[in-house]
């Protein structure tokens, strides 16, 4: 310590390796030691390299919604590119994305060598067997079997709006003449409004959930080692970007291989199931996958051979 004005003093010198590269000015810490047991006045920030990286997805995050708005390119998904920025601009700012030429010849390979392996007479687990147990099983048509595995999977519970009539009459209904059970079965009602407690939103995912899931999913599958055809791919993106997102359970997912069932009602909806419900419209309201994908004049796909299970493990 300096007597003369009783201000503490570095006891060791600064050398370039205690300077930042970056630029960030040192901050003064009173009483901090160095490896040697000498008090030191300055210290380097810890978390200056969780900045840089937070800054680094907020400038990306930034460029992504700049260009969705100045309504550039979609985003070519190549299996490699998709980051946490691009990810959040596309499940919760409906960022535009597609399939790179890249991608496309990558899966149109992978595709053509299963088929050649199915033609030579391969018994291959989950492509032309049953699953599970039932894996010495051979179906006869091995087309079929991923429509049989999403309808094996579709296991969630998806809860029914409470219909605006069934409300009025409760709140309205003259057999009940005591005013407190009034007011209480308005209580009751008034509670539907919250989101956890409304029976769609307390049952199935929210939609930014379900449009990352999608973009996850089939940006892996861009990778071209799955053995799925683009067109399945395309047709995904092509629902992110026409705002029609499946209802997926809240409640289902086994946790085993993949998120089976969940994942199964997005390829239900690829399908244009009647049963499959998605949001569509500036009011996302909900309506069967058929009528939507009719709509939106988008084909319902037909899976062929592993392309289901590609889709949900």
């Amino acid at each position: 310590m300096d007597s003369s004005n009783g201000k503490v003093s570095p006891s060791v010198a600064l050398t370039p390796e205690m300077v930042p590269s970056n630029g960030t000015t040192l901050t003064p810490e009173i009483g901090s030691s160095n490896q040697t047991g000498a008090t030191s006045a300055f210290q380097v920030p810890k978390m200056d390299c969780f900045n840089r990286m937070v800054l680094s997805h907020w400038d990306a995050f930034s460029g992504a919604i700049e260009d969705e708005v100045s309504g550039l390119e979609p985003i070519r998904a190549d299996g490699s590119n998709l980051n946490l920025a691009t990810l959040v601009a596309i499940a919760r700012y409906r960022r535009k994305i597609s399939l790179s030429e890249g991608a496309i010849g990558k899966m149109k390979k992978s595709a053509e060598a299963l088929q050649k392996r199915i033609q030579n007479g391969e018994s291959i687990y989950g492509v032309n067997t049953g699953f599970g147990g039932s894996a010495d099983v051979r179906p006869k048509n091995v087309s079929e079997v991923s429509a049989s595995l999403f309808r094996m999977l579709h296991y969630g519970v998806i809860s029914g709006p409470l219909d605006s009539r069934h409300v009025e009459e409760l709140a309205t209904n003259d057999s009940v003449s005591d005013i407190e059970s009034r007011e209480s079965t308005a209580a009751k009602l008034a509670r539907l409004a919250i989101p956890l407690s409304d029976p769609v939103c307390s049952t199935t995912m929210p939609e930014s959930w379900v449009r990352g899931a999608m973009a996850i999913r089939a940006n892996t599958l861009a990778k071209g080692a799955s053995a799925i055809r683009p067109v399945i791919v395309q047709s995904l993106f092509d629902l992110l970007n026409k705002e029609i997102i499946p209802a997926v359970p809240l409640r289902g997912s086994i946790s085993a291989s993949g998120d089976l069932s969940p994942l199964s009602y997005i390829g239900g909806a690829l399908e244009g199931k009647p049963a499959i419900q998605v949001y569509v419209d500036f009011d996302r309201k909900r309506v069967s996958a058929d009528k939507a994908l009719l709509q939106a004049d988008i084909s319902p796909a037909v899976f062929q051979p592993k392309e289901g299970l590609s889709l949900v493990n």
